[in-house]
């Protein structure tokens, strides 16, 4: 979720090698400590709440698989860019 999806909303250049240090790395991990408490010991609405943190989380990551692909790899296979 984190580095394909940070370009796309930044609209900038920013590579995965600026970005796997910094706390972009870590927002995958939160996600799975949030379902996995929620899995364990979450009431009904807590539960709700952490299943709108994976609705927003797969639409993040499906913005920036969008984004990846329209943006880096489909012009390199469509012959577009050198």
């Amino acid at each position: 979720m984190g580095p394909p999806s940070w370009p796309e909303r930044r609209r900038g250049a920013i590579t995965w090698e600026v970005t796997r240090d910094g706390p972009v790395s870590t927002v995958p991990l939160a996600v799975l400590e949030a379902y996995l408490w929620a899995q364990r010991r979450a009431g009904p609405t807590r539960r709700m709440a952490v299943a709108g943190l994976l609705l927003v989380a797969t639409a993040a990551t499906g913005m920036g698989v969008y984004g990846a692909a329209t943006l880096a790899w489909l012009p390199k296979v469509m012959g577009r860019v050198g």
